[in-house]
């Protein structure tokens, strides 16, 4: 077993580069430049995101980058840069796989409020490009006190940054570059438009109150908080860029194939990534970062219910699990292969697109899987009684069919994909909404004295 922990592990090691500081810092600019151009691309696309019958074809894959160069040039009025390192891949990437994981609620032709604006792509791609294994991470960063996102708080360096970028004597739209210890670390200001307003500035901007008398104004904003009274120019906040000064020297986009010894992975409740069909045939869909790593020479699946896993590793039937949350007695064997997105499913009558809006749900009956790790979030927010976690097998099928049959109001999935899909059994009944931020680790694991 010593060779399989070897060899997983081959999985995130990368060849070598070389970079000069000079292109780090380069590189640390235009990736967050790119990082904005696809904020603004999804803001320029809400109405139709929303709409319920507009052709959507050009928000996925290669279309969408397209978009994204098209927008990277007008706003900074200079060419697109090169793809021709692993940071700006990864970016383009994770770009594609956010509008992807998205698509059955983008497509969603019931609901009209989807929930999906430039806050919640941003943050989503935050998540997902600063999960990547790779020593960078990216995110919008605000002031204490004045986030929605209590995800978004600021370290230490960027609280101190955005307040000197706050000071009169800051010229509007410079950025701020440093090199703290090790790292590369880049600040890119935003400042309220009009359309920010909508959400963010005083109760006669608020999209809700369009065409109403003052008499009867909402100061709730249509993401259920309350509207913040930021003016046309004032600083929101800005993109928080941090890369190793090291990335180029120590890693290189092409990782080495491994896993060629002949091994037997038992397979449980995952159907977004493997699906064994009735005849025996196996459907694979690894998660990107597992694929782009790894060429599988000799891998057996079985499928085996979450019950017997344990008797099935002890007996040597299987030397590998997967998929594994919670790390007990088993062992991960290197780091988790992916991230999946917890959340919640309602009727389609009652979804909610932000979760972030916690007072919108905190009273809510929910039904969730037994011996699943519920996020932080819901754990602190839901304190209704009558929220029930339901055991035995089956458990996917029995509480959707509890939720159709309106015994909870919403149910707890550990992957919002597993229910909501275009062409899935359930998706001209059943909307799903992320916790986007409180990302679920993946891991293919061992018994642990196996592997000692």
């Amino acid at each position: 077993m010593k060779n399989i922990v070897y060899l997983i592990l081959l999985i995130y090691s990368f060849n070598s580069a070389a970079a000069t500081q000079k292109t780090v810092q380069d590189i640390a600019q235009q990736t967050t430049q790119i990082y904005v151009a696809a904020m603004k691309t999804i803001f320029e696309n809400q109405s139709i995101i929303n709409s319920t019958d507009a052709d959507k074809s050009h928000l996925f894959g290669e279309n969408f980058i397209a978009q994204v160069k098209a927008t990277y040039v007008t706003t900074f009025k200079k060419k697109f840069p090169k793809s021709d390192n692993i940071v700006t891949r990864e970016m383009l990437l994770s770009m594609k796989v956010i509008m992807e994981t998205n698509k059955a609620l983008l497509l969603d032709k019931q609901i009209k409020v989807k929930g999906f604006i430039p806050a919640i792509f941003a943050f989503q791609l935050s998540q997902r490009f600063s999960n990547a294994y790779l020593p960078m991470r990216i995110k919008f960063s605000g002031f204490a006190g004045k986030l929605y996102n209590e995800l978004n708080k600021p370290d230490k360096w960027e609280q101190a940054v955005l307040e000197k970028i706050a000071s009169p004597s800051w010229e509007k739209g410079q950025t701020h570059l440093e090199i703290v210890a090790d790292e590369v670390r880049y600040m890119y200001p935003l400042y309220h438009d009009k359309g920010c307003l909508s959400c963010h500035g005083a109760a006669e901007d608020n999209l809700l109150n369009l065409n109403l008398p003052p008499s009867k104004w909402t100061n709730i904003n249509i993401a259920g908080f309350k509207m913040q009274n930021f003016k046309l120019n004032q600083l929101a906040g800005g993109v928080s860029f941090a890369m190793d000064k090291l990335i180029f020297e120590q890693y290189d986009s092409k990782p080495e194939v491994a896993m060629q010894q002949k091994l037997v992975m038992g397979v449980f409740d995952y159907p977004p990534y493997i699906k064994i069909e009735n005849n025996g045939d196996i459907k694979q869909s690894w998660p990107q970062h597992f694929t782009e790593s790894v060429e599988f020479i000799d891998l057996k699946l079985v499928g085996i219910p979450r019950k017997r896993l344990r008797g099935f590793l002890q007996n040597g039937a299987i030397q590998l699990a997967f998929p594994i949350y919670d790390i007990a007695e088993l062992q991960p064997i290197g780091k988790p292969i992916t991230f999946e997105i917890p959340g919640l499913c309602f009727k389609k009558k009652n979804f909610i697109p932000f979760l972030s809006a916690t007072h919108l749900w905190k009273n809510l009956r929910i039904g969730f899987p037994g011996g699943t790790k519920l996020v932080s979030v819901l754990k602190k927010y839901n304190n209704n009684p009558n929220s029930l976690e339901v055991v035995g097998s089956g458990l996917s099928s029995r509480l959707t069919e509890m939720l159709l049959k309106e015994r909870f109001d919403a149910i707890y999935v550990q992957n919002i994909n597993q229910i909501y899909s275009i062409g899935g059994k359930y998706y001209d009944t059943i909307a799903c909404s992320g916790f986007y931020g409180n990302l679920q680790p993946v891991y293919v694991a061992a018994l642990k004295y196996n592997l000692e």
